[in-house]
């Protein structure tokens, strides 16, 4: 295995679970892509206020890159709800206040 391959691998299983999850209740979810250090998935929850998450590696281990933390910093400071994202209960918990579950 090659070296953070591990890590990636549960960070992407985390984000995967996620979506299939969300989709499953009738969340429009997209990737995002367009620029580099971008949060990796918009949620299109009821209330018209998109969740913007970057899925970390669970457990706390995931550190964001510099760039990652200014997008979602800049996100904030334009009133999305962005954040970053390393539990299925913490998501669980962003998608119940949202009105999904």
């Amino acid at each position: 295995m090659k070296p953070g391959q591990g890590k990636r691998r549960r960070e992407s299983t985390l984000e995967a679970r996620a979506v299939k999850w969300a989709r499953a209740r009738g969340v429009q979810v997209g990737k995002l892509t367009e620029c580099v250090g971008l949060p990796d998935r918009i949620f299109f929850a009821p209330g018209g206020r998109p969740l913007v998450l970057e899925f970390k590696d669970p457990g706390g281990r995931g550190e964001p890159s510099p760039t990652q933390v200014w997008h979602v910093v800049r996100l904030k400071k334009h009133g999305y709800a962005a954040r970053f994202i390393d539990s299925w209960e913490t998501f669980l918990e962003l998608m119940a206040r949202k009105g999904v579950k």
